[in-house]
Parts: structure tokens; C-alpha cells; sequence
């Protein structure tokens, strides 16, 4: 399972990727590479109390984006009441907002090295599998 929590910087945040495996924390950053959430790299890649950690910079604007991405990429379709998906594209829009909404803000000093598991509330989002 895959878990995301933001700490803001200001006008960017850190996002910080925990997953059970390198695999699944490798899939997840080619999922955010790929849908336009970092143009960067993957940092501080380790392992900590059973879990891999890493993270990225982003910002609020490519976070939502990243979610609208991934939902037109699982959700697509087009109906007669909706040819042009007009409707399907706004419905998407504020189901990413919630999402990005809904990533637990991850609460410490923001040059502090501390990182504890115990302060965080998981936040389950399944896996995409995406190449880099």
C-alpha cells in the first residue's frame, strides 16, 4: 500500500511517498513523474520502521493536476447526454480536488529532521503502474 502526506514550504510542498516495497515506491513516483506532479527526482530514498520513504517537491496546482490525470486515465468514457465529456471533465476536476484535498498534511518544523510514522494518519490511494 501506498501513502502520501504534504508538508508545505510555502508556494511548494514536499511530498512525502511511504510504501511496503521499492517496487511499489518506485511505481508510484513514475506514476507522479508521468502525470505531471514533479518534473524532478525521487530524495532521500530509505527505509524506516518496514517502509520505504522518499519524496518529492510539487505544488498545489500540479497536485490536483496529477490527480485529474490519473482519474481521466481510469475513468474515460463519453455518453449521449455527455458527447464532448464536458460534464464527466468537471465531475473529474472537483473528485481530484478532494483528493488532493484529503492528503494528510504531514505536521512538523520545516527544517526538522524528525519523522515518525506515529504522527502521521495513512491515507490509502491505490498503485499505478507508469514507466518513467
Amino acid at each position: 500500500m501506498v501513502r502520501l502526506y504534504i508538508q508545505n514550504f510555502g508556494t511548494v510542498q514536499k511530498l512525502f511517498v511511504f510504501a511496503d516495497t521499492a517496487q511499489e515506491l518506485e511505481y508510484q513516483y513514475n506514476s507522479l513523474y508521468n502525470f505531471n506532479a514533479t518534473s524532478g527526482d525521487l530524495f532521500n530514498v530509505c527505509e524506516m520502521e518496514g517502509n520505504f520513504i522518499a519524496y518529492i517537491w510539487t505544488n498545489k496546482k500540479k497536485m490536483i493536476k496529477y490527480f485529474d490525470n490519473l482519474l481521466h486515465n481510469r475513468y474515460w468514457l463519453k455518453t449521449e447526454r455527455d458527447p464532448d465529456g464536458t460534464l464527466f471533465n468537471n465531475l473529474i476536476m472537483k473528485r481530484a480536488e478532494k483528493l488532493y484535498f484529503n492528503i494528510k498534511k504531514y505536521k512538523v518544523e520545516p527544517h526538522s529532521h524528525q519523522l515518525s510514522l506515529g504522527d502521521l494518519v495513512e491515507y490509502k490511494l491505490g498503485i499505478v503502474v507508469a514507466e518513467k
